[in-house]
């Protein structure tokens, strides 16, 4: 009876002990220090689904090396630049981007970029267009400085 007991106690550490290393990778991955290709995949931008969106620099889903010091997203027409925004949010979800600014053709918007930490982060904006047409967008980039 002892002995089985005792083994009964030894599986239930190892199940124990599986359970939190596999909280510890769940923690870090949603941290993204652990790069992983079915995340992304969930996290599928939906700048490209956006009418008027060409493209943006960091483009969606880049890993970069290095951090970026702005943003930029383009469009194939020209916005309403009084209701047109974007941010960028940190992966803790604080805003690490400037105040927007437009191109001088209204067709492009940017925004100057503090990022000081590695992890994955949100690009968020509205773009506004004629006929008081405004659209949602986001994506995500990452940065891994070495």
């Amino acid at each position: 009876m002892d002995t089985t007991y005792g083994a009964v106690v030894v599986i239930l550490e190892i199940v124990i002990i599986a359970l939190l290393i596999w909280l510890l990778a769940i923690s870090y991955n949603t941290r993204g220090i652990i790069p992983n290709v079915i995340q992304r995949e969930m996290q599928r931008t939906q700048a490209a689904q956006t009418p008027h969106y060409l493209s943006a620099s960091p483009a969606p889903n880049q890993q970069l090396s290095s951090a970026p010091s702005q943003i930029q997203i383009n469009f194939d027409t020209t916005m309403d630049t009084a209701k047109s925004k974007m941010s960028v949010q940190n992966p803790a979800g604080q805003n690490v981007s400037s105040e927007t600014v437009f191109s001088g053709d209204k067709r492009s918007m940017m925004s100057a970029l503090n990022i000081k930490e590695n992890g994955i982060y949100t690009a968020r904006y509205t773009a506004c267009f004629e006929g008081n047409n405004c659209f949602d967008g986001s994506f995500v980039f990452s940065v891994k400085m070495n």
